[in-house]
């Protein structure tokens, strides 16, 4: 008895030329191969592994902005402090006026004339930072 036997399916070619150019059909991308996959549609692995490491490196970024805040803060001077600026200050602008004072009335040298420069200009700078400091309630400094 004779059995017939099953005819042998050809491979399917993609023919893209006239000259009879021919490859596979399933590097062609005219058959779904990828959609068949059982991971098809998920996310890869190393973009997920990208992104936690990308939102790791932002909380990192973002710790570090806030201690260099928290570093550069300003802090307010309590009013005992200013209080005891502001007399120090008093009592080194008296100094400087004691050694104005002392000066001669001939100031007929340089370094008398230099002298006598100095002290005005050091005591306007303590009347500057006086008025400063009594000027306003609160004042902030850097840390």
């Amino acid at each position: 008895m004779i059995e017939a036997s099953v005819p042998s399916k050809p491979k399917p070619f993609v023919v893209d030329t006239r000259t009879g150019h021919k490859f596979d059909i399933k590097c062609s991308g005219l058959e779904p191969f990828y959609i068949k996959r059982k991971d098809f549609g998920e996310l890869p692995k190393y973009l997920s592994e990208r992104e936690k490491a990308a939102s790791e490196a932002q909380k990192n970024y973002e710790e570090y902005i806030k201690q260099l805040k928290e570093k550069n803060a300003l802090m307010v001077i309590t009013k005992d402090e200013k209080k005891s600026l502001i007399d120090q200050l008093k009592d080194k602008w008296q100094q400087r006026y004691r050694q104005y004072q002392s000066l001669s009335v001939m100031i007929d040298t340089p370094p008398k004339m230099h002298h006598k420069l100095w002290l005005e200009k050091e005591m306007e700078e303590i009347e500057k930072d006086i008025n400063l400091l009594e000027g306003y309630d609160y004042i902030y400094v850097a840390k």
